[in-house]
């Protein structure tokens, strides 16, 4: 029996729920897709992807160039229809009989090609840190204070669940929680308000919660949110001492990249500062949150960590040559912006709940690493604050590295998947009208 290769140019939701039948089944078609269409050319299926999919929203602006075989006798009964050009053959399968249609493939359905366009960089980066950072927290939360040398005999090597908070797996902490408050702040309009009334949802009701409740939440910012509730104002609520420079800013700042990246270095740093404050409001805290953001911002930049570093060293020096920090405190940051952290060796990198520590924790995980998977392990393996650390690694290896380089195992385990994929594309959105306007 005679078999005919098809082929159908698809977008990254489309691709994924194809993925999710095991290359077996295209998804049923949605209301205003009363046809589907596989061509009958790999020239036209890759025309339609280069050309239509990498400029589409709906599409993720990524093209998929899919092939799969089918019994000629079973095609006999749709009549080929030319749409343009020579080329521009496809068959036309009305939606009500794409089950059976999917019930006569033979063998999996294969990809030949990818095309992305320029902005499926944009979205990819975004659900990379989003993903990322989440991905890093899930990975630690059963592990939280766990010391080093316990994780030398047992190390976290894959997506676990219950252990120290009892969560299951793909469960995120409070780290993530707040950084997804952020990041639908910014989507929505960034409003320090807005911020402040989310924080205060998260933590009354579960908002933005993984399983909808709170089962952590840091002394610091437990007290900073009860006074925003209380009524405080966000730039009087975060701590202003010392002994509260704990890593609750940092761990949720991330997202600010997006909306701070083409600003001026004061207008970013004013912006962390005021992000930052609504619960940590020590310069130290502040600080950290700064240079992790400028890191961030210039690996938005650059893929490559290590010269995204040096030019994140080269800004943070000269903006603190042009400003009268006190020294005292610029020089907490020695290890990071004086000398070239990567070469520290692993004996000498803390991983506690100090801000400085999952800051120099974190970038030192990043440098040292060859992927995401391996940056994130490395971070919780690390001990104590394994949820965090990992958490604030993550998320600039998945800036870094790329959505589509962090394993599908650890995303479909993930909890609220679906949700921070929508978060994702609302903030991506309002980055891409802001950029255009």
């Amino acid at each position: 029996m005679k078999q005919i290769t098809l082929y159908r140019p698809v977008g990254q939701k489309e691709f994924d729920l194809i993925k999710t039948s095991g290359f077996k089944r295209f998804p049923p078609r949605l209301e205003w897709q009363p046809i589907f269409y596989p061509v009958m050319n790999q020239q036209y299926a890759e025309q339609i992807a280069n050309d239509w999919n990498t400029n589409d929203a709906f599409s993720g602006y990524i093209g998929y160039v899919l092939a799969f075989d089918m019994n000629e006798d079973f095609l006999q009964k749709y009549a080929v229809q030319n749409v343009g050009g020579e080329i521009h053959n496809e068959l036309w399968v009305p939606a009500e009989e794409l089950e059976e249609f999917n019930d006569h493939i033979i063998a999996d359905i294969r990809v030949l090609k990818i095309f992305k366009g320029d902005k499926h960089q944009e979205i990819n980066k975004i659900k990379g840190a989003l993903f990322g950072l989440a991905i890093g927290d899930a990975l630690g939360v059963p592990a939280e204070f766990n010391k080093r040398n316990q994780l030398k005999i047992r190390p976290v090597t894959d997506m676990t669940g219950y252990g120290t908070w009892n969560q299951p797996p793909g469960t995120w902490s409070d780290d993530s929680s707040l950084a997804f408050c952020l990041a639908e702040t910014i989507a929505e309009g960034y409003s320090k308000n807005n911020l402040a009334l989310k924080f205060i949802k998260w933590m009354n009701e579960g908002y933005w919660g993984a399983r909808h409740s709170v089962f952590d939440i840091g002394i610091t910012t437990r007290s900073a949110i009860g006074r925003l509730a209380g009524g405080v104002t966000p730039e009087l609520a975060g701590g202003i001492f010392e002994e509260e420079n704990g890593n609750g800013s940092l761990m949720r700042i991330l997202p600010l990249v997006f909306l701070i990246e083409n600003l001026a270095i004061e207008q970013r740093f004013a912006l962390v500062k005021e992000v930052s404050s609504l619960t940590h409001a020590h310069f130290r805290s502040v600080f950290a949150c700064f240079i992790y953001t400028e890191l961030g911002t210039c690996l938005l930049k650059t893929k490559d960590q290590h010269s995204a570093y040096s030019e994140m060293k080269r800004l943070v020096n000269n903006f603190i040559q042009e400003h009268d920090f006190e020294q005292k405190e610029i020089h907490l940051f020695s290890r990071i912006l004086r000398s070239d952290i990567t070469n520290i060796p692993v004996d000498e990198i803390n991983s506690s709940g100090y801000v400085i520590h999952t800051l120099e924790a974190a970038i030192w995980c990043l440098l040292n690493s060859q992927n995401y998977a391996d940056a994130v392990l490395t971070a919780v393996n690390l001990g104590e604050d394994t949820d965090t650390t990992a958490c604030v690694t993550g998320g600039l290896a998945g800036i870094v590295y790329g959505f589509e380089t962090i394993p599908d195992k650890w995303i479909s385990m993930l909890a609220r998947a679906d949700d921070i994929s929508k978060l994702s594309e609302n903030l991506n959105k309002k980055i891409t009208m802001k950029e255009t306007a």
